[in-house]
């Protein structure tokens, strides 16, 4: 992503925005991907923290880490509720 580039492609979900970028690389043209997460400090200011060249093959693997990290958080949860 060089400055003044747009994304080609865009999306949020609350907090969080994803972008799809056109990168030129050694052996030609590929697509990247870059995930914000924006969020209020205590302060109050607005900070933004950005992963960047994300590529396909890292989105697989983001969505395992995701997918045990959602499951370790409901399971733990449902351990919590039942020690009350």
């Amino acid at each position: 992503m060089s400055e003044g580039q747009k994304p080609v492609w865009k999306a949020k979900a609350g907090g969080f925005d994803v972008s799809v970028w056109v990168q030129e690389g050694k052996f030609g043209t590929y697509n990247s991907a870059s995930l914000k997460k924006s969020y209020m400090d205590k302060d109050k200011n607005w900070k933004d923290m950005t992963i960047n060249g994300i590529r396909v093959n890292d989105i697989a693997k983001l969505e395992v880490l995701l997918s045990e990290l959602k499951r370790e958080l409901l399971l733990n949860k449902d351990s919590e509720k039942a020690e009350e």
